[in-house]
């Protein structure tokens, strides 16, 4: 996993959230009903907030519309494949 990225879970809450970058957040897009993309003042992936454990993550998009990284990408899959 990339230095930046981190996992942190609300098992009360059953949320989560995906950090890519420390960079500060200055804009929240609801990618789905589910999901929130956090993204820095360049228009960068900064986190991705599930807003339910379960919520499925449409990486296509992630990668389509905020250039997910190939490296963040295979993070993000190995963390959420262990919730």
């Amino acid at each position: 996993m990339k230095p930046d990225s981190r996992l942190t879970i609300d098992a009360v809450a059953d949320c989560a959230y995906f950090q890519f970058s420390q960079n500060a957040v200055v804009k929240t897009n609801a990618l789905t009903e589910l999901l929130n993309v956090d993204l820095d003042s360049a228009g960068h992936l900064v986190g991705l907030e599930l807003l339910t454990i379960e919520a499925e993550v449409p990486f296509d998009a992630l990668v389509r519309e905020y250039q997910l990284s190939e490296a963040n990408l295979h993070d993000l899959e190995a963390a959420l494949a262990s919730l």
